[in-house]
């Protein structure tokens, strides 16, 4: 099984190859421009800036992708928007067109969910009340996910959306 992990070079996606590498066939998808220092050396690393016709090309030779890439920092809300919203728009629009992938994974972050009140932490029935332009584009994000598993009809691959509270387990995984 080949496995593409986008945004590979931060905390959370190094990790994520570190618990899958002994399993699976992994490639590291990263901008042109990152520090791959995180990165472990056996790992393919491909570099990209995003376009649609560079991720077709990449899309073509993985089974499943795990969708980590992103901003956490900005100097407006246009650059959250771009990254975090728009790339996960194109990523899961043309993971859905392509004929070899079978599964999108989203993950997402606690940021998206907003803070807990009076100590008490959240639970998937609290409503979501992000504070950042990170959390809330992280939250837009989720929904145009679930948006488009709702209204596509020709809706290929799974697409599944990884909440914060259910990371550790999927870190602690041996099998997908």
């Amino acid at each position: 099984m080949k496995i593409l992990i986008t945004g590979a070079n931060g905390f959370v996606g190094s990790n994520l190859i570190n618990s899958l590498k002994s399993d699976y066939d992994i490639f590291a998808l990263v901008r042109n421009n990152s520090d791959i220092n995180l990165i472990s050396d056996e790992i393919n690393i491909i570099r990209t800036d995003y376009s649609e016709k560079d991720l077709k090309k990449i899309f073509s030779k993985v089974d499943i992708i795990i969708h980590l890439a992103g901003v956490t920092k900005g100097r407006n809300w246009e650059i959250f928007h771009k990254i975090n919203m728009d790339l996960t728009n194109k990523i899961s629009r043309i993971a859905n067109e392509s004929k070899n992938i079978k599964q999108l994974i989203f993950i997402s972050s606690q940021a998206a969910a907003g803070m807990s009140k009076n100590e008490i932490p959240k639970n998937e029935h609290d409503n979501n009340l992000p504070v950042t332009f990170y959390g809330k584009s992280k939250l837009l994000a989720e929904q145009i996910i679930i948006l488009q598993v709702l209204n596509l009809c020709n809706l290929k691959l799974k697409m599944d959306i990884i909440l914060p509270l259910f990371l550790q387990n999927l870190l602690a995984m041996t099998k997908l």
